[in-house]
């Protein structure tokens, strides 16, 4: 299935602060360039933030995968947890601006979990905490969510090559794409974890198969690491 990711993450990237890796683990800037940059013009100031991922029992998880991400759900920094379930962004999270971001941890065999965090430039962030609990279900991917539907024509012609858009309302009020792809040869489509989330968001899903057919849209409520089957879905021909 076709799908033009490049631009996905492109519309999030204004006014988005970047982070470089620190220690506490392996770290890495998924989703900007390898040095650090700011959230507002200007040389910006490093800021730090460090924490711990621990069990329900405090003990610390190694090798725990942690995420922070902006308040668009972006992630802009990533690490792994050290042998004590440290982490650390080096000092690295330059800014000119305060900002409110959401950091995520997870690790296999534990439900992930999420904390919200404000920080101000140059800040020494106090030390967080991220418990998972044991035996959950989400495994060790962190956010990413997957939907998938079918879409048929009332007519029972091909469905093959209907597009699919994901867009959803910015806090300014603007509507941002953030997912398209065309349905394969049997009308199914489908997204396989693309878009990372930090938070609970609402999305609308838009099939435009031409001017033969109405076009359809619904909503999506999603969650962090949800996954949705939005069943079938049928376009009626236009009289």
């Amino acid at each position: 299935m076709k799908k033009n990711l490049a631009w996905i993450l492109t519309a999030f990237m204004v006014s988005i602060l970047f982070a470089c890796g620190g220690g506490g683990g392996s770290s890495s800037n998924d989703s900007g360039p390898s040095s650090g940059g700011s959230n507002s013009s200007g040389p910006g100031v490093n800021s730090y933030i460090t924490g711990r991922v621990i069990d329900d029992k405090g003990t610390g998880l190694a090798g725990a995968k942690v995420e922070m991400m902006d308040s668009h759900g972006v992630t802009f920094w990533s690490a792994t947890t050290d042998v004590g379930g440290n982490f650390t962004d080096g000092g690295c999270l330059t800014m000119n601006n305060p900002i409110t971001g959401t950091i995520i941890a997870a690790k296999a065999g534990f439900s992930p979990n999420a904390l919200i965090f404000s920080i101000s430039p140059g800040e020494h962030h106090p030390p967080v905490e991220v418990v998972l609990k044991t035996g959950g279900s989400g495994g060790a991917e962190i956010g990413r969510i997957r939907f998938s539907g079918t879409v048929k024509l009332s007519d029972g012609k091909s469905a093959e090559g209907i597009s699919v858009s994901v867009n959803r309302l910015t806090e300014e009020g603007s509507f941002i794409d953030v997912f398209f792809t065309r349905t394969d040869a049997s009308g199914n489509f489908a997204d396989d974890g693309t878009i990372v989330l930090g938070k609970v968001m609402e999305f609308t899903i838009s099939i435009f198969a031409g001017n033969q057919y109405y076009s359809k849209a619904m909503n999506l409520t999603a969650s962090p690491g949800g996954t949705y089957n939005l069943g079938i879905i049928t376009l009626a021909v236009i009289p």
